[in-house]
């Protein structure tokens, strides 16, 4: 599984998924912070380049909100997919909708 991220690594290594995963490559999921954890459940998402991603209540820690748009927002520049978030919090959806637009 390691020589599959080296090579997207190698493949990409300017994208953010390669940053992303230069981040983690040698830990263990509990020893990452939880702003960490998101964004590597953020990157999974772009792993097969969808068209769509539907994230479900994607931000839900506000301390990471501002760093979770930015990192998806940098995946839809890189892949041109577009985003249907599900969300019980109107305000960030409203905020993410307007930064991601």
């Amino acid at each position: 599984m390691l020589d599959n991220v080296y090579a997207a690594i190698e493949s990409q290594p300017d994208s953010v998924l390669a940053d992303i995963a230069r981040e983690a490559l040698d830990k263990y999921p509990i020893q990452l912070i939880q702003g960490k954890q998101q964004r590597i459940g953020v990157a999974r998402a772009f792993v097969t380049r969808p068209n769509l991603v539907v994230p479900d209540e994607p931000m839900p820690d506000i301390r990471f909100h501002g760093e979770i748009v930015r990192l998806m927002k940098r995946l839809q520049q890189e892949t041109g997919c577009a985003y249907l978030f599900i969300s019980h919090d109107l305000i960030s959806s409203i905020r993410s909708a307007i930064r991601l637009a």
